[in-house]
């Protein structure tokens, strides 16, 4: 519900996300990693004040960016960007009451969700494409050209250097687009929930994040198939490796929730977590298959079940 308090804050997060889509045209490269979290506060308008909330920062976004561009870029934006987010959020506060007991939207529904839609933009973007390696090349060449110009050692000239770079990019596109939207929406709805509740805005009481991140058992089949298929050539090999990116990127989540619960209570708790998300970050072709193995035995097996605390130190 808008009143008088909430309001401004509905407005000033609108006007935040503004800023942080529009960082590129002022901040150049380091702008695009700000515009990574557009969404961040929005999901802090619509966890802290609700669905009405978010909708008005939404609205000052749209104005904002149809100010400065037009009306189909704001539309587009609006799409993509927003519907996504404010169906999240609204979904993350959404309760009811049984027999005098809330009950909340449960939070492995939630992430459920956020995998399907990351399957789905990718998929919408390669039926655009045509699944066609040739026209991602394309649309990426461009931006492996402008790479090249500001690394040192690298001729932005040589042609076939970046066809070469251009086409393994294209050919990891259809596995890593919807693990990068996955990440990027789950990063800004984790940070948006710690904010809105440091602040004391959070509708929501405290999700137990380890042990509510799941999987439905037929998602790992579907994984199976998809990982499988993904060996074919054609179109019938990039929607499988759609698939199989969404569900393994899924996973891998599940995984990590998984060794965050399996850890707790341990003493080399922080060592083993610091290191994990230290190979995330530079070992990224390793860890996440081995999150993922992780997140598929915890879904065959329940691991998480079982875990018992270790004794208390004598210490």
């Amino acid at each position: 519900m808008i009143d008088g308090r909430n309001l401004p804050i509905s407005i000033i997060a609108g006007l935040l996300s503004a800023f942080l889509f529009l960082a590129p045209l002022t901040f150049g490269k380091m702008g695009f990693l700000f515009s990574s979290f557009t969404t961040l506060p929005l999901f802090v308008s619509v966890l802290g004040f609700g669905i009405i909330s978010g909708l008005v920062s939404s609205s000052v976004l749209i104005l904002v960016i149809a100010m400065i561009f037009d009306v189909h870029d704001s539309a587009e934006v609006f799409i993509i960007t927003l519907l996504p987010t404010l169906w999240i959020g609204y979904l993350v506060t959404l309760r009811r009451y049984d027999s005098g007991c809330e009950q909340w939207f449960p939070l492995e529904s939630v992430f459920f969700r956020i995998v399907l839609f990351s399957g789905v933009v990718a998929l919408t973007f390669g039926a655009v494409t045509q699944y066609s390696t040739e026209a991602n090349i394309l649309a990426i060449n461009d931006l492996i050209k402008e790479w090249m110009q500001t690394t040192p050692g690298l001729d932005p000239n040589n042609a076939e250097m970046i066809r070469i770079q251009a086409l393994a990019m294209a050919n990891i596109m259809p596995i890593a687009m919807p693990i990068s939207i996955m990440l990027l929406l789950i990063l800004n709805l984790h940070i948006g929930v710690r904010i809105a509740g440091a602040r004391g805005w959070l509708l929501r009481p405290k999700d137990d994040i380890p042990s509510s991140t799941s999987l439905p058992l037929y998602v790992g089949v579907i994984f199976t198939a998809a990982l499988i298929l993904s060996f074919l050539s054609g179109k019938i090999g990039l929607v499988a490796k759609v698939v199989s990116g969404t569900s393994g990127g899924a996973f891998a989540m599940v995984g990590l929730a998984t060794l965050h619960k399996l850890t707790k209570g341990f003493q080399w708790r922080n060592f083993v977590l610091s290191l994990t998300y230290f190979s995330i970050l530079i070992f990224i072709l390793i860890t996440g298959p081995l999150l993922a193995a992780l997140g598929m035995a915890e879904t065959l097996f329940q691991l998480r079940k079982r875990h018992t605390l270790p004794p208390p130190s004598s210490i």
